[in-house]
């Protein structure tokens, strides 16, 4: 009995709970710089096309190079690994990566790659190019649950059309070009309208600013991703890309980020949890 009341009585002295506090930091603090120093002084190339051939002419590309530019020098400056970045054709940006010019490349990532992809690593989205749920200012937001019963619009050509089966009881209305839509939900006719993040932020802020909002995340898992090879040096590369995007996030330099190159509101990119990671890229709302 003796020795149990000293025990309780040890751990209730503040300067041992200070102790054990100082303690678990330090331990925590080693247990993260011991994840960074996989790469730390490690020298890295990464490469991507600033035109952004792959999406559709955005009238952004240079504030999206310049975004891209800055968040991987401040992951690299942040994780101590050394980074050059190369612009190039996003033609040669697979064959470079392969032949080993590259250790990462920028590529956007829609849907699940292609069997032709399996063999690189993909970090998280950093730039949500997916769906995402247009509201009116100031509506609450909406869950995919919420949505059954609502009338909601959707491009016919838009990529999550193929998961709406889980949601027998929307009301979808189909348009073929979204201004249409845009032009029925400010005017009350639909409740939400379904529409891809890029040209969604870009009409939105240039044509109905101040009458939608745009809910974060977005819908599905789809934005550019860091793409290496599977390998030592590529999967340290994608897990401390992951370590620091996340850490960005969480402590808004992220959010500033996009607002100095002209994303200010831009929806949050979906991450992937570690149960999803058998998941298709669109099999997320």
């Amino acid at each position: 009995m003796a020795n149990s009341n000293l025990f309780r009585a040890f751990f209730r002295s503040k300067w041992v709970r200070v102790g054990l506090i100082i303690a678990f930091t330090l331990f925590l603090l080693t247990f993260l710089q011991n994840e960074d120093s996989k790469v730390r002084g490690l020298s890295y190339v990464i490469a991507f096309d600033p035109d952004w051939d792959e999406l559709n002419d955005f009238g952004k590309e240079d504030l999206l190079a310049a975004f891209s530019d800055e968040l991987i020098r401040e992951i690299a400056a942040e994780a101590e690994f050394e980074v050059r970045i190369e612009r190039a054709s996003s033609g040669r940006l697979l064959g470079g990566l392969t032949q080993g010019h590259y250790d990462g490349i920028l590529m956007p990532v829609i849907q699940r790659p292609p069997n032709s992809l399996q063999n690189f690593g993909f970090s998280q989205p950093y730039f949500a190019l997916g769906p995402v749920l247009v509201l009116p200012k100031g509506a609450p937001q909406m869950s995919p649950e919420s949505l059954e019963g609502k009338n909601i619009g959707i491009e016919d050509d838009s990529s999550i059309l193929t998961l709406l089966y889980r949601y027998p009881n929307l009301d979808v209305q189909l348009f073929k070009n979204f201004y249409v839509g845009l032009d029925k939900l400010a005017t009350g006719r639909i409740d939400a309208l379904i529409i891809d993040a890029l040209p969604a932020y870009v009409h939105i802020d240039s044509r109905y600013l101040g009458l939608f909002q745009i809910q974060s995340p977005s819908l599905t898992k789809g934005g550019i991703k860091l793409v290496s090879r599977i390998d030592a040096r590529g999967k340290a590369l994608i897990e401390t890309f992951n370590k620091h995007l996340q850490k960005m996030q969480e402590d808004g330099r992220y959010n500033e980020l996009l607002s100095e190159w002209g994303f200010a509101g831009y929806p949050r990119p979906r991450f992937e949890t570690v149960h999803e990671e058998s998941v298709d890229e669109q099999e997320i709302l």
